[in-house]
């Protein structure tokens, strides 16, 4: 994943995403989430199939916390929702399909999985697989893992001077130097 050129599309960095009025943007202890970037999922098959009937998969970060969890929600559209509001802003979010081997999110990988990771590493981010970790956390595959990103993908998020969001299905992690 990383922004794209100006243009239309449902994968979307930043901004108030298609599907959303104002009054829908997610809430953590009465603050905003922020909006990361929206998924249009025909893109992703296989994040779809997590999410039966959704369109877009949109995810909403805690803007700023020292802790190593934020808040985090990820929230599916229809498009029916989508269709009923149209979102604004932001920019487009470019989608790069790639076959990674799993060995890349081994905590040592082989020398051609390691350079699959560099890869991936470079990016603004990426979907599925596993994390690979700025510090220190468990490697390897993991089903509940949805996004690795930075705060090019999450435009209005504090990550400090560098850091990256993990977002796995039921919390986010974050880390940083």
């Amino acid at each position: 994943m990383s922004p794209g050129p100006a243009g239309a599309g449902l994968s979307r960095i930043g901004g108030l995403p298609a599907g959303f009025a104002p009054g829908d943007v997610p809430r953590h202890r009465g603050r905003k989430l922020v909006h990361a970037f929206t998924v249009d999922l025909h893109a992703v098959p296989e994040l779809a199939a997590r999410y039966p009937g959704a369109r877009t998969l949109s995810v909403w970060i805690q803007g700023y916390s020292e802790e190593a969890v934020r808040a985090q929600a990820l929230v599916p559209r229809t498009d029916a929702q989508i269709a009923a509001a149209p979102g604004a802003g932001g920019t487009t979010l470019e989608l790069v399909r790639l076959e990674v081997p799993a060995a890349a999110f081994t905590a040592e990988p082989s020398e051609r999985a390691a350079y699959a990771r560099q890869l991936l590493y470079r990016k603004a981010g990426f979907l599925l697989g596993g994390p690979i970790w700025l510090q220190s956390g468990p490697w390897g595959l993991d089903p509940n893992f949805i996004a690795q990103y930075d705060e090019r993908l999450a435009p209005g998020a504090n990550f400090g001077d560098m850091g990256l969001c993990y977002a796995f299905a039921d919390h986010a992690e974050w880390q940083g130097h």
